[in-house]
């Protein structure tokens, strides 16, 4: 599917002004590709769309929303597309919750309620990092007697 370029009709660079207006900018830049607006202008390394605007770069899907209401908030891309500029695929969460999201570590992490043996994290088995105390009890126990009959064998240490 080849994507559909919405554009609007440039209002030409008067005097005095090098670029048309950032919301025309905008319109130029949005391809629609099944269900997203897909910025097709400048992006950054990591794939969010870049606008220009009063002299400094934005990302495109924040010139969209505005501005976010604060510091401590952040746009989650809802159809995992950055180059999404869709409002409707667009949430304003804190940045914990868009971090929880996503696909990070600290995300993969969070997202566990098992070791890998099997055992619950609850409060009661957590130890405060990925590690239940069910298998730190066992290996403990495990350790304990492989050091005790190694020392039957080479004899009590003097």
């Amino acid at each position: 599917m080849t994507p559909l370029a919405l554009s609007r009709p440039a209002t030409g660079r008067g005097p005095g002004r090098r670029y048309p207006p950032a919301r025309e900018r905008f319109w130029e830049n949005i391809a629609l590709w099944d269900d997203c607006w897909i910025w097709i202008g400048h992006k950054d390394d990591n794939g969010y769309g870049k606008l220009r605007v009063d002299g400094r770069d934005s990302k495109a899907h924040h010139f969209l929303l505005e501005a976010l209401p604060g510091s401590g908030f952040e746009c989650d891309h809802l159809c995992r597309n950055r180059a999404c500029v869709r409002p409707s695929h667009i949430e304003i969460v804190t940045i914990r919750i868009n971090t929880l999201r996503g696909t990070g570590f600290g995300a993969v992490n969070a997202r566990k309620t098992h070791c890998p043996r099997g055992h619950r994290y609850d409060y009661l088995n957590y130890q405060g990092r990925r590690r239940c105390r069910q298998c730190h009890r066992d290996e403990s126990y495990k350790n304990y007697w492989k050091e005790r009959s190694r020392a039957a064998i080479v004899g009590s240490p003097a």
